[in-house]
C-alpha cells in the first residue's frame, strides 16, 4: 500500500519527540533483506547469536489452544472474513499466518494493552503478513512498516527486549527473523497513537497509516472481526 511519506512525517513528529526525550538516538540504519538468515542478528548495539533463536516450538508459549482453535473454527465456517481484507487473500493463507503469528500477535498485544486483532490487520493490510517485501515502500521497514526516520534501532530494541518479548524470536515459521521484534515495535506505535489521541481507537488507525480513508476501514475491519472471533 502507498503511503504518502510528508503526511506520515507530521504525524509521527509528536511520537519521535517523546522517544528521543528518553535518550533514544536519532539514528537510523535499515537491516537488509540479506540478514534474514544472519547468524549475529544486531539490533542497535547488541547481538543475538543463533543459539538463542532456536530450539522451542509455537506450542512451547503456552498459545490459548482451546481459544486458537475457536478462532480458527470461526475462519472456517465464516469464509467471507477473507474477502473482507484489502489484500485479497484466502481462508487458507489466514489460517497459515495465524497458525504462525497468532502467538506473536497475542503476546505484544497483552504487552501494550492492545487487542490481537488491531495487530493482525496491521500486519496483513502493511506486507501481507510479512509476504511482501520488508522495504517496498521506501523510509519504510518490516512487518509493520516503521518509518526508519522516527524509529530507530534504539526504540526497536526498548519496545521488544524492553517488554521481555525476546523469546518470541524463537517462534518457528516466520517468515522474516525480524518479524517479532517489528510487529512489537508497531504495537508500541500503535498503542502510542490510542493514548495520545485519547483512547480514540478510530483515530489512531487513520494516523497509522497518513490517511483517515484508509484508518476507516482497518478500523471498521478490526471492529467486524472483534464482533466474530473474540
Amino acid at each position: 500500500m502507498e503511503i504518502q511519506q510528508h503526511s506520515r512525517r507530521e504525524f509521527l513528529t509528536g511520537i519521535a519527540v517523546f522517544s528521543t526525550a528518553f535518550g533514544m538516538r536519532a539514528v537510523f540504519g535499515r537491516l537488509s533483506l540479506s540478514e534474514e538468515k544472519n547468524p549475529e542478528i544486531v539490533i542497535g548495539e547488541k547481538q543475538l547469536p543463533e543459539s538463542q533463536l532456536i530450539g522451542q516450538t509455537n506450542l512451547e508459549y503456552k498459545k490459548p489452544q482451546e481459544a486458537f482453535q475457536n478462532i480458527i473454527e470461526k475462519i472456517i465456517i465464516n469464509p467471507n472474513i477473507a474477502a473482507k481484507f484489502e489484500r485479497g487473500l484466502s481462508t487458507e493463507n489466514l489460517i497459515e499466518d495465524l497458525n504462525i503469528y497468532y502467538p506473536i500477535y497475542k503476546t505484544v498485544a497483552d504487552a501494550y494493552g492492545l487487542n490481537w486483532v488491531d495487530i493482525w490487520v496491521h500486519h496483513v493490510e502493511e506486507t501481507i503478513a510479512s509476504r511482501s517485501k520488508s522495504d517496498e515502500n521506501p523510509g519504510h521497514y518490516g512487518a509493520m512498516q516503521r518509518s526508519l526516520e522516527f524509529f530507530g534501532d534504539d526504540y526497536v530494541f526498548s519496545s521488544f527486549h524492553g517488554k521481555g518479548l525476546n523469546h518470541l524470536q524463537n517462534i518457528k515459521g516466520i517468515r522474516y527473523w525480524h518479524d517479532p521484534q517489528e510487529i512489537a515495535t508497531g504495537t508500541r506505535i500503535f498503542a502510542d497513537l490510542i493514548n495520545s489521541n485519547g483512547g480514540d481507537l478510530r483515530k489512531a488507525y487513520g494516523k497509522y497509516v497518513s490517511d483517515s480513508t484508509i484508518g476507516n476501514f482497518r478500523y471498521n475491519l478490526s471492529q467486524e472481526l472483534k464482533g466474530i472471533l473474540n
